[in-house]
């Protein structure tokens, strides 16, 4: 079945095992510049909230393609999301998991976003990564058909991890050239 061909790929792994290294073989994520725009909008630091989340709904862009996700709608964690904890960002995994199931009935998978307010290509932080594979990466299991993963981003750029059967790959963030107002490529 070509739907599920993408199941059978093997992506080399990144050392340490977390990730597979720079993006190849064409594996992209398509944002709108308007949506990576709302997206640093929404998940700028303040005094209230110092590690603010949103989630992007993603889509693969087609059945035979699994190298190309698309981000289609962006929601802003609400403050009854966040837990107190250890961390910049702690968040309720039970929240999560409802926004998931909510998701994943209009047919999308989920990248857990967060920002690192500096200038050039962000990594994830240790937490990052341990988040990532502990409950990002195992959403595929409960959901194959839909991507899955985490995208932070900076002021001027962004790294996404998507899950695959070999662990996190990653994924360049390309901006798709819009038709909307004032945009040019």
């Amino acid at each position: 079945m070509r739907a599920f061909d993408w199941l059978r790929r093997r992506p080399s792994r990144q050392r340490g095992g977390s990730a597979a290294g720079p993006a190849d073989a064409g594996r992209r994520l398509r944002l709108l510049p308007s949506t990576l725009r709302e997206l640093r909008s929404r998940l700028n630091f303040s005094p209230e909230r110092p590690e603010p989340l949103a989630l992007l709904a993603v889509r693969y862009a087609s059945e035979e393609n699994c190298n190309v996700i698309v981000g289609v709608r962006l929601e802003a964690f609400p403050d009854d999301a966040y837990v107190d904890g250890p961390d910049g960002a702690n968040f309720s995994v039970s929240w999560l998991m409802e926004a998931l199931d909510r998701l994943t009935e209009v047919n999308a998978g989920v990248l857990l976003c967060h920002m690192h307010g500096h200038a050039g290509k962000p990594r994830f932080s240790a937490t990052d990564i341990r988040t990532n594979e502990e409950v990002m990466a195992k959403q595929r299991i409960f959901s194959p058909l839909f991507p899955y993963g985490a995208l932070v981003v900076s002021n001027d750029d962004a790294t996404a991890v998507v899950a695959s059967s070999d662990g996190l790959i990653e994924f360049v963030v390309a901006p798709v050239i819009s038709c909307e107002a004032g945009e040019r490529p």
